[in-house]
């Protein structure tokens, strides 16, 4: 397994690269695409980016455009990778699957090599057919259903439901909670929240380590989440499994419930703002990386960096890790790409590719070795209402293959 070094290591590289692509003139034109120049040699590497930028859930991509920005201007500061500047194209799909799959079309005929975004499944799954025919791989952290795994030109940042059911395993045994806990499931109306639910509750009755006692599942419009999640307060469950983002709504609707001792486990990172603001004792998720909200000293090169490529404060948000690691991953696999990197050997590249990224990541960072998932261990991070609502670890790493 090759290991590729990425650009960006040390804060000083970072705030370099930051500077220089100030210097050189990127543009933006207009609808968030950043334009980059030709490339020494190499001309330039598309890439495409698609999820909801305005409108309610912008939530989703504000974090992941912004990290993949930053990595992405750093590398294009620092002379490119193997001679070609990035050029990002970005297209708001409204979280609508048709306008995505007509988008991504778009982006293939414009010539992109690969896109990125799509954090939501249910559009992520809309374009499979496109991509496979077409070649152009796609890679984001809410490509994670068994459709999406499937094909060979979809990749992960984000982590699978499979691998959450072994998280929810190591919580459960951590915790203490004996065989035979009631857990209930909270989730989002999308293909992989309905995975995520039947693998929980196939795991539970074939282990007997718990029961699934409840599930809701919420659409993305509900302004309302009492009347769907009482039912589950009366089953008194001993923890809440959520795939859904953790918002406000979410949180008051738990404590009007009364299950704010309830320990609710959620898939993602929530900044500790956030996390805070929604006044949960017992709220907890999976580390998938190193927070780049946190004081170790490779990460804070990361902070740096952001701050130069005008995305201050941006580090601190949901998902931005997740955008950080698909341009680390886009910069070395294009490193490795040989020849004119069409869509179909840039996606072959992408599958031989490790790289890494200083105080970012914790095991295998990378799919090379035939998987298709970036991360491959975690530990559970608790929100402590003690210290603030800081976060710390209540686990130590464990694999999740």
């Amino acid at each position: 397994m090759r290991r590729v070094q990425t650009r960006i290591a040390l804060a000083l590289a970072a705030l370099a690269a930051a500077l220089l692509l100030a210097a050189c003139g990127s543009s933006d034109d207009g609808d968030g695409a950043t334009t980059a120049g030709s490339g020494s040699g190499g001309g330039t590497f598309k890439v495409g980016y698609l999820g909801p930028i305005a409108g309610p859930l912008a939530y989703l991509t504000e974090g992941d455009l912004a990290g993949l920005r930053t990595y992405l201007d750093g590398v294009n500061a620092d002379g490119g990778a193997n001679g070609r500047k990035i050029e990002l194209v970005v297209l708001d799909d409204q979280a609508k699957p048709d306008t995505a799959a007509t988008q991504y079309r778009q982006l293939v005929r414009d010539g992109v090599g690969v896109v990125a975004g799509m954090p939501i499944s249910t559009t992520g799954e809309a374009l499979v057919r496109d991509t496979d025919r077409n070649e152009v791989a796609l890679l984001g952290y809410g490509l994670v259903t068994e459709t999406l795994m499937a094909s060979p030109y979809s990749f992960t940042t984000g982590w699978t439901p499979e691998q959450y059911v072994q998280a929810v395993a190591e919580f459960v045994e951590s915790r203490e909670l004996g065989d035979g806990a009631k857990l209930a499931f909270v989730g989002s109306e999308t293909p992989a929240s309905r995975e995520a639910a039947r693998l929980i509750a196939e795991h539970g009755k074939e282990s007997g380590a718990w029961s699934v006692v409840g599930e809701a599942f919420l659409p993305a419009t509900l302004t309302d989440v009492n009347p769907s999640l009482a039912p589950i307060a009366r089953q008194r469950p001993d923890a809440i499994v959520q795939w859904t983002p953790s918002l406000p709504i979410i949180a008051a609707a738990y404590r009007a419930q009364g299950m704010t001792d309830v320990p609710i486990l959620a898939p993602y990172y929530t900044d500790e703002v956030q996390g805070a603001a929604l006044r949960l004792p017992n709220y907890y998720y999976p580390q998938l990386f190193v927070s780049p909200a946190s004081n170790d000293p490779g990460v804070r090169s990361i902070a740096l960096a952001a701050a130069r490529a005008g995305a201050g404060g941006a580090q601190d948000k949901p998902y931005f890790g997740f955008g950080y690691a698909a341009g680390a991953l886009i910069a070395a696999a294009l490193e490795r790409c040989e020849g004119d990197c069409d869509g179909a050997a840039f996606a072959a590249a992408l599958r031989e590719t490790d790289t890494e990224v200083r105080g970012f990541s914790h095991g295998q960072f990378g799919f090379a070795g035939g998987s298709r998932v970036a991360f491959t261990s975690a530990r559970w991070m608790h929100f402590d209402p003690r210290g603030g609502y800081a976060t710390r670890p209540v686990t130590d790493w464990f694999d999740v293959d």
